[in-house]
């Protein structure tokens, strides 16, 4: 019961958030729907951080660095988020500054890198063989391929409203590719007592994926096209932070039994 409440205490707190954005935010209609959507998961980011910590201590050493590795990830993620929403909000109705302030956006694939160490460590406790745990081959492919799509027209361009490069992108989506397929693995292989945690942190990451997907083209559309994708990208995002507080949740009532 004490665990349900917490679940309605951290989904409450998001709502909030999104109202006050909405509320306070003084700029388009379209631009305010993004900038809150991006509040309202930065928020969800944290719910999902303070679930997993909240559990560690009930699990083995080695599943508990594991899930320290996705929380750290979890954090380094929202206050991205965070740093990116400030900006945004500041410089609504001025010059872009993403030019010169583009590389705090980088927090983002360092979450991600996080997430493939963690899914890799997840994976490797359950005994799974895959290419996909070779790290070495993996970041070399990672970077190869972003690579080759920075060299694409507008492959490197940065997008006005989060100054996210279309390539920093593109590099998201094919290091969740690996991860994801990591943790497809390692839920086929679970035992009955972690299958449904490990599920729903898989199709979290396969949901998160589709996201940005959707954001690595906003560079090569039209800017209405562009707010659209990334509105669509951000329910995709909050569909994925649903599996995650779900696996959150998961693993907090495994401990409490």
């Amino acid at each position: 019961r004490l665990l349900r409440w917490q679940m309605a205490g951290i989904t409450a707190i998001a709502f909030l958030v999104l109202g006050a954005v909405i509320a306070l935010t003084a700029t388009d209609p379209q631009a305010r729907a993004e900038i809150a959507g991006t509040a309202f998961i930065c928020t969800l980011y944290f719910g999902a951080a303070y679930l997993f910590l909240s559990c560690l201590k009930q699990f083995s050493p080695a599943l508990q660095s594991t899930y320290r590795l996705f929380t750290l990830g979890f954090i380094v993620g929202a206050f991205t988020v965070i740093i990116n929403l400030v900006i945004t909000i500041l410089y609504t109705d001025a010059l872009s500054p993403w030019g010169t302030l583009w590389p705090v956006t980088l927090g983002f694939p360092v979450s991600y890198l996080l997430f493939y160490f963690a899914s890799r460590r997840l994976a490797l406790l359950q005994e799974v063989k895959s290419w996909t745990l070779n790290w070495k081959l993996v970041l070399a492919s990672c970077l190869l391929l972003t690579g080759l799509f920075a060299g694409l027209p507008h492959g490197r361009a940065l997008y006005e409203l989060d100054g996210i490069p279309g390539a920093l992108c593109f590099f998201n989506v094919l290091i969740i590719v690996c991860y994801n397929w990591a943790l497809f693995k390692a839920w086929q292989q679970s035992s009955e007592r972690y299958k449904y945690s490990t599920r729903a942190l898989t199709i979290s990451t396969l949901t998160g994926l589709f996201g940005w997907v959707l954001m690595a083209g906003r560079t090569f559309v039209d800017t209405d096209t562009a707010v659209l994708l990334s509105n669509i990208s951000n329910l995709f995002t909050v569909c994925a932070l649903i599996f995650l507080l779900r696996a959150g949740y998961m693993l907090n009532k495994l401990s409490r039994e």
